[in-house]
């Protein structure tokens, strides 16, 4: 097995990449983006990793009409909110950070909707990853960032959640129109994910399910909740990734969380029903003591191997991650790459991320697969932000499922 660390050279000041996604040209497009710097903003990537060849497609914050120097917060990332349908075409939706070019730090609350210095709100773009362009732009919520996007493509539609007013909203893309369905906590999902019936579900602050019928335009609150460790009370145990398994409508899920759980979720016929399985915490022999975060003990980057099971990498945070004042950051060792056979909940630790080049992968974002042996992670960096790229061999590398399902999320 290979790994290798592909680092956004071009764009030194990239310190995340939160959206990674694969599109139907069986390319990996990723966000680097700039939350942190003063004046900087997200360009588009695209990964070929056959070729190992890395583009640099669009710089969003020039395609959308919001340059660093607007005096602003800068369109500087795009989290978990970048889609690419099967003609091709991406849509992706801006979120919010990034201090305005000369200042050090940008506070959504306290300059929410002042005409000179707020974010303008999360801006969507149309784009041709064909003919590598710009197609249309539009304001997907004013004011606010997007945290994350899903793509109903039979209906024209996207499901996003703004922050920091968490509500949940439907955008027509035909019409370029948005509908405000309401709030639904006060901190934020990581995902939104569908079944086949193109239900939208996602959940609240404490990890109960919320569904979006698109037939009856109705979100309900479900029965079912995500699991979490017996210590915790369920307060921010939002959905962080979630992943299609091979050959069905179910899901795999983990959360936000300090010491996250895996789920498995099956949807019922009727809207609101459905299975919500306890898989187990992501990191085994956690007693709940210690100093522990939601950064520094995380877990993400969920997809199916070729064989069907379920490839997901965890922190290994402790006191040695975390800055003077406790302040949660990355995690001081390389995040461990895991395997799990789902049907039975076994776990086994495929190795450490560190590239060949001795770079620690610390923090994964979110993964996809490319052909049998392609797994390209989105990574979070102290230094300049890259995707890893995970050449699987052997049996990791074999099975039924030799191409995963799309996402159609972010």
């Amino acid at each position: 097995m290979r790994i290798r660390f592909i680092p956004f050279q071009k764009l030194p000041y990239a310190d995340t990449c939160w959206a990674l996604i694969e599109g139907p040209d069986e390319r990996v497009y990723a966000a680097a983006c700039c939350e942190r710097s003063s004046g900087g903003t997200v360009f588009v990537l695209r990964y070929d990793p056959r070729t190992e060849e890395l583009e640099y497609l669009l710089d969003v914050a020039e395609a959308v009409g919001c340059p660093p120097n607007d005096g602003r917060a800068t369109q500087c990332k795009i989290h978990y909110s970048m889609v690419v349908d099967d003609e091709g075409i991406m849509y992706g939706a801006t979120h919010l950070s990034g201090p305005a070019l000369g200042e050090v730090s940008y506070n959504p609350w306290a300059t929410f909707d002042d005409p000179e210095r707020s974010f303008v709100g999360a801006r969507l773009f149309a784009f041709d990853t064909k003919s590598e362009e710009v197609l249309w732009t539009d304001t997907l919520i004013p004011w606010e960032g997007c945290r994350c996007v899903a793509l109903d493509q039979g209906r024209r539609r996207l499901y996003a959640v703004g922050y920091p007013r968490d509500h949940f909203y439907v955008y027509d893309l035909d019409a370029r129109r948005r509908r405000d369905v309401g709030r639904i906590g006060s901190v934020n999902p990581q995902a939104i994910w569908l079944d086949r019936r193109m239900r939208a579900y996602t959940t609240d602050d404490h990890g109960q399910v919320l569904v979006y019928d698109p037939e009856t335009e109705q979100l309900t609150t479900t029965e079912l909740k995500a699991p979490h460790a017996p210590y915790q009370n369920g307060w921010h145990n939002m959905v962080y990734d979630v992943v299609q398994m091979p050959g069905g409508d179910d899901v795999v899920g983990v959360n936000w969380n300090v010491d996250p759980y895996l789920w498995r979720f099956s949807p019922g016929e009727q809207t609101g029903a459905g299975t919500i399985h306890d898989l187990g915490p992501a990191t085994l022999g956690i007693d709940g003591l210690g100093a522990r975060g939601v950064n520094t003990n995380h877990a993400g980057g969920l997809v199916h191997s070729a064989g069907g099971d379920l490839f997901f990498s965890v922190c290994r945070g402790d006191d040695r991650g975390r800055r003077a004042g406790g302040r949660d950051i990355l995690p001081y060792a390389p995040a461990v790459l895991n395997l799990m056979d789902v049907e039975t909940g076994e776990v086994r630790q495929v190795c450490e991320l560190v590239a060949e080049d001795g770079t620690p992968i610390q923090y994964v974002s979110r993964a996809v697969r490319i052909g049998a042996e392609h797994l390209i992670l989105g990574t979070v960096s102290r230094t300049t932000a890259g995707i890893a790229h995970v050449v699987l061999d052997d049996e990791l590398a074999e099975g039924p499922w030799q191409a995963t399902p799309r996402r159609c999320w972010g």
